[in-house]
């Protein structure tokens, strides 16, 4: 009892998992009636039985519409890294640009700053020197807005295991966590993230959260996060670390 009481505190923290203890209460009472009850009647029986054969098929038709319709309702506002992710979840945003548009505006910004539009006016620098000046900005701007890095060096004990993507190329947290995988899978077993190592976010310190974790889910199962990056604190310039569990310097075996 005194693990069921724990396990349910921790489920009652989010929407995603008061759905599952309900489920689980509904279903274990209805068990215990039909399996420990010698008073009831065969037409008694009937209909808890039939209870509890079409029960888990109406459960999972709705969970299936829940998840595809409305997943950002299954976390709490704690599971959010900030409080603008979890109002942006809520609220609903407008379509962004593409990848190439926000590139373009970059370099535009670049190309029109002040300074260089002076510099090029009054020729006061060589023409080459001005341009490699602005191709360095404009570099600079779409890097620290649009590409995330993420620095496994200490993790892989490998210097070259540092890498970036633009944030716009993922669709979900889950696509994001499998591109790492694949870029370290000589290091981690498939589907242990969250059991095997985690993200960090280098400016916050905070962890990056999925689904797996949220729930307690064991590892080895696949488990779909489908919440855009931006809800879970990873916009472009973001730095993330990847790190063992519970330790920033110890190997998790």
């Amino acid at each position: 009892m005194n693990n069921f009481g724990d396990t349910a505190k921790g489920l009652s923290r989010n929407p995603l998992g008061i759905i599952a203890l309900f489920i689980v209460l509904i279903y274990g009472f209805a068990s215990l009636v039909v399996g420990f009850s010698d008073r009831l009647h065969p037409e008694e029986r009937l209909p808890i039985v039939w209870f509890l054969v079409l029960f888990p098929i109406v459960v999972l038709s709705v969970f299936a519409w829940l998840v595809s319709n409305h997943h950002p309702k299954l976390y709490a506002p704690q599971d959010y890294t900030n409080d603008q992710a979890f109002l942006d979840s809520i609220g609903g945003k407008e379509d962004p640009e593409s990848f190439d548009q926000k590139i373009e505006r970059k370099i535009f910004e670049a190309v029109t700053a002040e300074e260089f539009v002076k510099k090029l006016s009054s020729q006061s620098e060589p023409v080459e020197e001005i341009l490699g000046d602005i191709a360095a900005r404009a570099s600079k701007d779409v890097i620290d807005s649009e590409f995330v890095e993420i620095d496994a060096r200490r993790f892989t004990d490998d210097e070259t295991k540092i890498f970036s993507y633009p944030v716009s190329t993922f669709a979900d947290l889950n696509s994001f966590t499998n591109r790492i995988f694949f870029n370290l899978k000589e290091h981690i077993p498939p589907y242990a993230y969250g059991h095997k190592w985690i993200l960090r976010n280098a400016a916050t310190g905070g962890i990056i959260k999925n689904a797996r974790m949220i729930t307690g889910s064991g590892a080895g199962e696949p488990v779909h996060d489908s919440r855009p990056l931006e809800e879970v604190g990873i916009r472009g310039g973001t730095k993330l670390t990847v790190e063992f569990p519970n330790s920033h310097n110890k190997r998790v075996n």
